[in-house]
Parts: C-alpha cells; structure tokens; sequence
C-alpha cells in the first residue's frame, strides 16, 4: 500500500498574498495618519439662534427627513431682521455618525432639485468666499427657485475633520435644469466620487466629525443685494474656531 507524500507548502506565494492583502491596509492607515497642515486652517462652527439683530422662528423637519440626516445636532429656521428674511440650517455629526449620514448626497443640488426646485443663472458665481474675523471660508453658491416661488440666492459650506471642502462636482446650471430623479443618483454618486479622490488627495479622513451649513434668502433687486445680506447674516450667526480649540 502506497501513501500519497503530503502537499509542500508555497511559502513564497503565501507570503505575497498575505502582503498583497496588508499593504492597501497599512498603507491607507499611513497616508491617512500623515495629514498634511489644511490650506486656511481647520476649524469648528458654531452657530447661535439668540441673535443681536435677528429674530428666530425654528422650523420643524419632518420625520423621513429626520431619519436621512441621522443627527439630532440640527438648527433649521427662519431668521427676520426688518423686511430680510434669511432661512439658515446647521447640522453636525459625531465621528460614532459620520458614516451614516453622507452630506455630500443632500446639498441643495441634489434633493432640492429632487423636490421640485430650479436652478437659474443670474450671473452669480459658483462659489464665494465669506469673511470670519481674519479667515476666508469657501460657500457653494447658487441661485434656486421653489415651485411656485422667487428666487433664493443659497449658499453652502461642508466641512470634514474641521477641513472646508469644496464640491468635487459642481453642477452647472444647465445640467441642473435637465436633472430627473435618475439623473440626480447619478450625478450624486459622481459627486460623491469626486469628493473621495478629493479627500484622497489632501488626506482627510472621512470617518471624522461633518458639519454643514446653509443659508439662504430671496432676490428682491440682485443676487450681489442677497450676498451682501447673507454676508452681515453669516457674521453674527456663526463663528469659526480653529478645531484645537475646546468646543462650547
């Protein structure tokens, strides 16, 4: 009777498999732990409804809604100063929620244009520069109409890891006008893409804390009338601190 000699074992091929799965392991975890200084700063945002200049009627979010953004941290209202009327929403999530909420997925270039609103061209930029004390931070900008409504100059800003991040993708507006619901997935996941490379590029890790602001009022004479609103607004609403700072 003969016995069949046992298998050798391919230690150089295992070897290379075990490197092949551990190197994009460990080599994410350098690139990541090797986050270069941001351009600008990072910083923390912190907003207030108990203004100098403004009163505050908060506007309650439905429970779908609630359930999307998946944060409790939310400020959403309307803001008046005389005859100005200002909608701001402010919402923040944990580094325990980042990962179930992607803000990249719900700028007013994708759900409000899924439900309903339109893009216009009025000459505006896609995106301004608002002043905060010495520091500069960088708002999406654009011009929506609600059904039925005016036009309303909005403006956005996302940061990650305390990082203002600029859209990957940023629609044009006649792309916004031809979006239907299949278009708008798409276009999300596009942006969504885009925004990872970005985050890639600069190293900034995406399992960190997000905030997301936005604010937005209508265009009585011009949209650069409306910046100028949303500017003074912005200014006493929000205050940016470097992210070492403790939070209050």
């Amino acid at each position: 009777m003969t016995s069949t000699p046992p298998r050798s074992v391919n230690k150089p091929l295992i070897a290379a498999l075990f490197l092949l799965f551990l190197a994009p392991v460990v080599g994410s975890r350098l690139w990541f732990s090797k986050t270069p200084e941001a351009a600008g700063g990072t910083f923390v945002a912190h907003v207030a409804t108990n203004l100098a200049h403004y009163s505050f009627k908060p506007v309650p979010i439905d429970e779908n809604a609630m359930e999307t953004l998946a944060t409790t941290n939310i400020v959403n209202g309307d803001f008046r100063k005389g005859t100005t009327r200002i909608t701001a929403f402010a919402a923040d999530w944990m580094s325990k929620q980042a990962q179930q909420m992607s803000v990249v997925q719900h700028t007013p270039d994708v759900c409000w244009i899924q439900t309903g609103f339109k893009a216009v061209d009025m000459g505006q930029p896609g995106m301004v520069r608002l002043q905060f004390g010495t520091n500069q931070i960088g708002f999406e900008c654009r011009v929506m109409v609600p059904p039925g409504g005016r036009p309303e100059l909005t403006l956005w800003c996302t940061l990650l890891n305390g990082r203002p991040i600029e859209e990957g993708f940023r629609f044009s507006n006649a792309d916004l006008m031809k979006q239907t619901g299949g278009q708008t997935k798409l276009s999300s996941r596009i942006r969504g893409l885009n925004m990872l490379l970005g985050a890639l590029r600069t190293r900034t890790r995406a399992d960190g804390t997000k905030q997301f602001l936005r604010l937005s009022t209508s265009i009585d004479r011009s949209w650069k009338d409306s910046l100028a609103a949303l500017q003074d607004f912005a200014t006493e609403w929000v205050r940016f601190e470097p992210a070492s700072a403790p939070r209050g």
